[in-house]
């Protein structure tokens, strides 16, 4: 007796499976039919089936509809998290793009620099006002039950910030003439490295050195003054430091210091030039006036004599008569 084929309505049957493993689905006949077979089953069989059955006689026969889930362990981009370069107090987002999952996968996101401490939870980990404190390196791992974990490459995080000096630096000396000096800028923080420049404040426009250290040798009345440094990265403005006072004292003469009320001296050097000018002046008169005073007592001397040598003269009389 012929009759057409009948099915088993349970079969194929709905399957969920793991990537890799071996897969049968059966379509159960009353009548002989080979059955068909899927072995080592991937993700692109993933989907429905359903099996058709005829022998000829009357119409073929078709089965429900087998859904098949082929589950897979989870792929990330190998680009993701990207390295980041940020200005302290920005906010910063890193992500963990993954590429392929299922089921849909749990990520978790480590601090390398925390001993991979768990910081948080999701695709995206993002950084509110970011502070240089959380510089360094993140990576993320995808997990979703199935075969092993995946693991991002590790993204660089650098947190840019503007110097901070040493507010008790430069410090201020007192040397005496022909001694060295030495001014120190301490830049106690700074991302990047900062550019350090020194000037002196009575002539800001002249650069003396770009070194952390400024080096005053054999210094001179004219290095006395007031001197700061200026620290520079491109982040934020130009940091100055304090105000460095450097005194330059003569060396000491005599128990006092050359130098040492240079007014006063001065004026004194003044006063003794007058009072010399003026002796030399009154001492001049002198002589020209004692010059004078012999040349009229000479004169007068003279006057005396001749008088005198006059009257010793005897005195002839009228008419030849003489005194005696």
């Amino acid at each position: 007796m012929r009759y057409p084929p009948s099915l088993y309505v349970a079969y194929p049957r709905n399957h969920t499976t793991v990537e890799g493993v071996n897969l049968i689905l059966q379509c159960r006949v009353t009548a002989a039919n080979p059955e068909p077979n899927v072995t080592c089953i991937s993700r692109s069989d993933a989907g429905q089936y359903y099996c058709v059955v005829e022998n000829g006689i009357g119409p073929a026969v078709t089965s429900g509809i087998s859904t098949v889930d082929v589950q897979y362990s989870p792929s990330l981009d190998i680009n993701y998290p990207h390295d980041n370069t940020v200005v302290e107090g920005e906010n910063l987002t890193l992500q963990c793009k993954v590429t392929s999952a299922n089921p849909e996968s749990v990520i978790t996101w480590y601090s390398v620099t925390a001993n991979n401490t768990i910081l948080s939870s999701g695709v995206n980990m993002t950084f509110i006002n970011i502070s240089r404190t959380l510089a360094g390196e993140y990576f993320c791992v995808a997990r979703n039950g199935i075969g092993k974990s995946a693991v991002s490459r590790k993204s660089v995080i650098k947190v840019l910030y503007p110097p901070f000096l040493d507010p008790s630096y430069p410090r201020d000396h007192s040397v005496s003439d022909g001694e060295s000096v030495s001014l120190r800028c301490v830049v106690k923080a700074s991302n990047p490295h900062p550019n350090i420049t020194w000037i002196k404040l009575s002539n800001p426009g002249k650069v003396l050195s770009s070194n952390p250290i400024l080096n005053l040798t054999s210094v001179v009345h004219a290095d006395d003054g007031d001197y700061r440094c200026l620290a520079e990265n491109g982040v934020g403005g130009q940091i100055w430091s304090r105000v460095a006072k450097v005194k330059v004292q003569l060396r000491k003469k005599g128990g006092k210091e050359e130098g040492e009320n240079e007014p006063q001296k001065s004026e004194g050097r003044r006063l003794i030039i007058i009072l010399l000018s003026l002796a030399v002046a009154v001492l001049t008169v002198g002589i020209l006036l004692m010059a004078i005073l012999c040349v009229c007592v000479h004169r007068t001397s003279g006057l005396s004599t001749a008088a005198a040598a006059a009257a010793a003269e005897p005195k002839t009389l009228k008419h030849g008569a003489q005194i005696m």
